[in-house]
């Protein structure tokens, strides 16, 4: 439970201003998501001082199953995240190594949907913990799983034939922990949230998560999905280019780490082209640059998909300049 409480009408406008942010998510859906209704009691992430939940971790067979209901070619998806590539040494070979050598991985993603953090994460752990399977107990693979996720996700569900499962509850089979955390996004900073709420309340709850999330990690052999960049990927109006929002210096400066290590994951989710594709081998980015670096390798990587699919439109990573005039643009 959270540490501080707060009244009724501050967790009435925290719900209704998430359930803004969420409702173009769920509108995008094509029926999978639906909103929950406010019950900090039932939906305890709900809560405004909430920033994390404890899994209920579950064998990959429950997460593979609901991943499959809403997209078949999920497990599909998921092999080549380990066992794809010309690596040496091989991925799964030096994952292993890592994280029994108490080593954090982050698995970061290029942020087509708010899912794919999710579906990154659950087809990279649950390729893993299959390994266990005809290993004795003591020769298992040991390993935590996270994710960080938007606030907003709380309030968030799937339909499941005539079920509608909480996405919390579906996040908490895969992971151990889940964090909710306030992204510096254009859409979350349009929605006022920041102004409605408690003196400082976003800037303290986003540093408490980053602080327990950095602990955690530093005691090793931890999994940990997000995206680096915090906000969905947007394509132009004109149609032809797709930009990375910019990762910021708070949320870079948590992975640059001796002991963290970057898997980036592009993905599309379109009936189209549905894919997940890991960039190359594990990487330690030193510096911010390297931050940025990754990034842009994962622009490139989504253009050359588009082009070898027939597609003209590029993706590419905000430049610094442009993201600080988005920065300074009137809110809407």
């Amino acid at each position: 439970m959270p540490e501080q409480s707060f009244s009724r009408e501050s967790e009435e406008i925290h719900y209704n201003k998430l359930k803004e942010i969420a409702l173009p998510h769920m509108e995008r859906s094509d029926g999978q998501l639906s909103i929950l209704d406010p019950d900090i009691e039932k939906y305890p992430a709900q809560a405004l001082g909430e920033f994390r939940i404890t899994g209920n971790l579950q064998p990959p067979e429950a997460t593979e199953f609901i991943g499959s209901v809403a997209m078949p070619e999920f497990v599909a998806m998921s092999k080549g995240l380990l066992d794809s590539g010309e690596d040496e040494p091989p991925l799964r070979q030096e994952t292993e190594r890592l994280l029994t050598e108490r080593q954090s991985i982050v698995v970061t993603t290029d942020h087509d949907d708010v899912t794919s953090p999710a579906y990154a994460l659950a087809g990279f752990t649950n390729t893993l913990r299959r390994t266990n399977v005809d290993r004795r107990e003591e020769e298992e693979l040991k390993f935590e799983a996270g994710i960080i996720i938007s606030k907003m996700v709380s309030l968030l569900a799937y339909e499941v034939g005539s079920q509608k499962i909480p996405c919390m509850e579906v996040l908490r089979m895969m992971c151990d922990r889940i964090y909710l955390s306030y992204p510096p996004s254009k859409t979350f900073l349009a929605s006022g949230i920041a102004e409605a709420l408690p003196s400082n309340h976003i800037s303290k709850h986003n540093n408490d998560l980053k602080s327990d999330i950095s602990e955690w990690m530093a005691e090793g052999a931890v999994i940990l999905g997000e995206s680096l960049l915090g906000s969905t990927h947007r394509l132009k109006e004109d149609g032809t280019v797709h930009v990375l929002p910019r990762v910021t210096k708070g949320s870079a400066e948590m992975v640059m780490h001796d002991h963290i290590h970057i898997l980036p994951v592009i993905i599309g989710l379109t009936e189209e082209d549905r894919y997940m594709q890991r960039i190359g081998p594990l990487q330690q980015p030193r510096s911010l640059d390297d931050v940025h670096s990754l990034s842009e390798q994962m622009a490139v990587a989504r253009t050359e998909r588009n082009r070898a699919r027939g597609s003209q439109v590029i993706c590419v990573y905000q430049t610094a300049e442009q993201a600080e005039v988005e920065r300074k643009r009137p809110q809407r």
